[in-house]
């Protein structure tokens, strides 16, 4: 690998993890949000409507982080454009628009995703609303002071675990956005080119993600079609394995042949 694609790393990491930084709060605000729906709702509702409140809790909030946040990555589509053609192209400010809209395009698809991570916040919220109700009965507490409770307990557990879930959905998340960007901004040069795997030297690399950044060095590099040593089109390819993906930190480097 060239020593200017080792600088345009450096620069690319910089870049992506100021987005990333971005996610994890847009995420923690998204996941706020469902849990002020589930808490707005049951104000007036009797305990035994409490499953369904929690049930009902809406996919608009995690979808809304879908679309704001993809689209960042055109920014490091833009980053690689560049890099690989080593020059100022006239054409940058009209690709930038083009990936931006490739990336929106894939955040409409997302609706696993979105369903996977609501359903999560559904299933915390049912296990805090099971522990409320459970300690009322053993005390013979009132609606009243079961509703402060289970409000108490919902806030608890957000700012438990909030933070972190939030951390690890932007984190797989960029991982899988910008690498897909990156390979966007490939294809857009119309040349020839290698892609290479890179575990950027960071610490608590999977196993399979080193071998994937050494076979591909030893090769000079894969071609775009090609598939790395664990089986990914790119870090984060999202139809890869859950062990192969999440939490990655890996990035995918280009260089024209």
């Amino acid at each position: 690998m060239k020593p200017e694609t080792r600088k345009f790393e450096i620069k690319y990491l910089r870049t992506r993890n100021a987005i990333e930084r971005k996610g994890i709060r847009m995420v923690y605000a998204s996941l706020s949000a469902q849990y002020n729906d589930f808490l707005d709702r049951i104000k007036t509702l009797p305990v035994e409507m409490w499953d369904n409140a929690a049930n009902a809790i809406s996919e608009q909030p995690i979808k809304h982080f879908f679309n704001q946040f993809y689209p960042m990555s055109a920014t490091l589509a833009q980053m690689t454009r560049k890099q690989m053609l080593q020059k100022k192209d006239a054409e940058d400010d009209l690709y930038l628009s083009v990936f931006e809209r490739q990336m929106q395009y894939l955040a409409s698809q997302s609706g696993e995703k979105i369903t996977t991570i609501t359903a999560t916040s559904k299933e915390r919220i049912l296990a805090v609303i099971r522990e409320v109700i459970s300690e009322g009965n053993e005390n013979g507490y009132g609606i009243d002071k079961l509703r402060d409770n289970l409000f108490s307990e919902v806030g608890k557990n957000l700012r438990g675990n909030g933070r972190a879930r939030a951390k690890a959905i932007a984190q797989t998340e960029m991982i899988s956005a910008s690498n897909q960007a990156s390979t966007y901004a490939a294809e857009s040069t119309g040349l020839e080119y290698r892609k290479f795997w890179s575990t950027s030297h960071l610490q608590g690399i999977r196993p399979t993600h080193i071998m994937a950044e050494q076979d591909s060095i030893q090769r000079g590099g894969l071609k775009p079609n090609e598939l790395f040593a664990n089986g990914l089109k790119y870090p984060g390819d999202p139809s890869g394995p859950a062990e192969e993906v999440i939490n990655c930190r890996c990035c995918i480097l280009h260089e024209i042949v």
